[in-house]
């Protein structure tokens, strides 16, 4: 009998495991959403993108911007035990190239932020039509930009902020894997990764690359193309650190 394809079995592992955590984190987060701000569907997407500036302090807006920006990274990182890179993993032993295991890392990682933002969008369609408040009216979203920015397409813009976080989160996740390649701690390396968003709170820089995936990072500047080009970028030198230095402090 055939033995299962061990690059098929990593895949699965990395990209699909505790998806039954994340709908029940995105469900009540999204009735949270919901009821907090008394919103619609669209009110509520749009508001979970609109993301968080730079340069002034709202603790609980940057929590919030927190929670949903990085739970795929928290989850990725607690799929990231030792177990799963250890040298006695027998997946992790089949794999013919250790570069290997970092290609289908990558692929695996954006199949779950992908399943992450599907997930995100039916069960926030589901909390919408329980609470009678599935429209795609805009009205709190219309009241929030009035007379501060251009009139903006309000889909589109969540479209725009959920490909730049896709990207986002992308580089972030190699960032932590360069972290952990450093320090051999996953706890340490998404705390570290925690504090690189801190600087948000305080400092005003425009081309902070954390956070920019927020809508009101990039409408007002009107640069969502600089910044998919930008963490495109990153994420080629990104994976060219991990791929030949990166991969080998990992697996010492």
């Amino acid at each position: 009998m055939r033995s299962p394809n061990p690059y098929i079995i990593l895949l699965m592992q990395q990209a699909f495991k505790k998806q039954g955590f994340v709908v029940v984190f995105l469900l009540l987060f999204n009735l949270v959403t919901l009821l907090g701000r008394d919103s619609t569907f669209i009110d509520a997407a749009f508001f979970t993108f609109w993301g968080y500036g730079c340069g002034y302090a709202n603790v609980l807006e940057f929590l919030g911007f927190l929670i949903f920006a990085l739970a795929p990274i928290y989850f990725f990182s607690g799929n990231l035990t030792q177990h799963s890179i250890s040298q006695e993993n027998f997946v992790v032993i089949r794999l013919r190239k250790k570069r290997n295991w970092l290609l289908i890392i990558q692929i695996s990682f954006v199949i779950a932020v992908l399943l992450y933002f599907f997930s995100y969008f039916l069960t926030l369609s589901i909390s919408s039509i329980l609470l009678g408040r599935f429209t795609l009216e805009a009205e709190k979203v219309t009241a929030l930009l009035q007379g501060t920015v251009p009139m903006i397409d309000t889909t589109a813009s969540i479209f725009k902020a959920m490909a730049l976080r896709v990207l986002e989160l992308c580089c972030v996740q190699e960032i932590l894997l360069l972290i952990y390649a450093c320090v051999q701690n996953i706890s340490v390396s998404f705390f570290v990764i925690l504090l690189m968003y801190l600087p948000l709170l305080y400092v005003n820089w425009i081309w902070y690359p954390f956070g920019a995936s927020s809508i009101q990072r990039f409408i007002v500047q009107d640069n969502a193309l600089t910044w998919g080009a930008i963490y495109l970028a990153i994420y080629i030198i990104g994976y060219f650190l991990l791929r030949q230095w990166g991969i080998k402090k990992i697996f010492d």
